[in-house]
């Protein structure tokens, strides 16, 4: 009796084991994503011996790396899953949005705001295929169901840093509040806001890599 008892109590507590050690691992990984964001602007101004242009910072093209991987996946998302189609394009066309605008240094060589259009145009599209096209109903529905995926929060508080925490972190003014960090503020600036800016990315895109492990098999 006491032997069925202890393999019972085993067999309980493997699941909790498990949940613990795939909490702990999520958090280790993560640590470790993060820790290596803060060396890329650090490892960029240490081998040049200056700031890096923000277009050609190594920390910059990281961001667009991300961002291009992320459309991809919520594009696998959309093919895959019925469920999460209408809100993975909405996700898709918002994150080809933010690739647009981390890349519009290659549009000012032909007008300056040519990246608001393209921009215009992809917001456009977005809201075609899915408000316009598969009703209103569907697509909040679907937008709920992706906020309940597990890996959203990692996605929600990606952009919390990206749109929110970096940009008021880049400001000058928090930056120019007194003479000591006058004269050499904007290193200190361009360094805490772009690594910040990356930091975001890298939890987006582990969020969204959960959500698609999570959710590519169910296709209705």
């Amino acid at each position: 009796m006491s032997k069925i008892l202890v393999t019972e109590s085993k067999k309980k507590s493997y699941p909790n084991t498990k949940i613990l050690f795939m909490l702990f691992s999520r958090f280790f990984f993560i640590g470790i994503c993060i820790n290596l964001c803060s060396f890329t602007f650090y490892f960029h101004y240490k081998i040049s011996g200056k700031i890096p242009p923000s277009e050609n910072s190594l920390t910059e093209i990281l961001q667009e790396i991300l961002l291009f991987i992320d459309i991809l996946m919520f594009g696998f998302i959309a093919y895959k899953n019925k469920i999460l189609r209408e809100s993975a394009i909405l996700f898709a066309g918002f994150t080809a949005c933010m690739l647009v605008r981390e890349l519009d240094f290659l549009f000012d060589f032909f007008h300056r705001d040519l990246w608001k259009l393209f921009v215009f145009f992809i917001v456009i599209l977005s809201f075609y295929v899915t408000f316009w096209k598969n009703g209103l109903n569907k697509t909040l529905s679907s937008l709920v169901r992706l906020t309940n995926s597990r890996g959203f929060s990692e996605v929600f508080y990606g952009i919390m840093l990206i749109l929110v925490i970096s940009r008021f972190m880049g400001m000058n003014k928090l930056w120019l509040i007194n003479d000591y960090v006058k004269n050499d503020y904007y290193l200190h600036k361009r360094f805490v806001e772009e690594t910040l800016e990356l930091y975001g990315y890298c939890i987006y895109t582990i969020g969204l890599t959960t959500i698609l492990l999570k959710s590519k098999n169910k296709k209705t």
